[in-house]
């Protein structure tokens, strides 16, 4: 995901500061050790930090170029990185800004959209995906094992692993 963060580095550093500081850019990221270890031991982030990087080159061409298609980039990125990254809600929050900036008013199909990304983001990033409110995770109606070591509580112990006493008298 690294690599395809590249050409977005070099488009906004294009648009923003020229051809020679856009390769310097390209090539300060391409052999900074930071990015290096970064792709390599926190590759969870890669991801997100792509379409960030998109994001805000789409976010360039929808406020200083007034280009109407890069909106529509910037709410597909944001509900792309919804899925990705649980910090995609920054993103969403973004979609925010042409609307204080720009100086006409927006339409009302970009309110919903963005209205619409932003229940969507909260909605997906506020449920618990891990048990979808499963109360008990392990089957009741399983019969012990004879191996398994039953819990029981002590007082002044804790919870301590003992052998069922059934178990044991053979």
């Amino acid at each position: 995901f690294n690599l395809l963060t590249i050409p977005a580095l070099y488009l906004l550093g294009k648009r923003i500061a020229g051809r020679a500081v856009a390769c310097f850019v390209v090539v300060l990221f391409s052999v900074s050790i930071w990015e290096t270890e970064m792709a390599r031991f926190a590759r969870m982030y890669a991801p997100f930090q792509m379409l960030f990087v998109w994001y805000l080159y789409f976010l360039y061409k929808a406020l200083i170029l007034n280009d109407v298609t890069a909106r529509k980039w910037m709410y597909w990125i944001s509900l792309i990185s919804i899925f990705v990254s649980e910090e995609a809600i920054f993103l969403v929050m973004l979609n925010f800004i042409p609307f204080i900036v720009s100086a006409k008013g927006a339409r009302l199909p970009e309110y919903i959209t963005t209205i619409l990304i932003l229940i969507i983001a909260y909605m997906f990033i506020t449920t618990d995906w891990r048990f979808l409110g499963a109360q008990d995770y392990i089957p009741t109606d399983l019969p012990p094992s004879a191996d398994s070591p039953i819990l029981t509580t002590r007082p002044r112990i804790g919870p301590i692993a003992s052998l069922n006493s059934a178990n044991t008298s053979s």
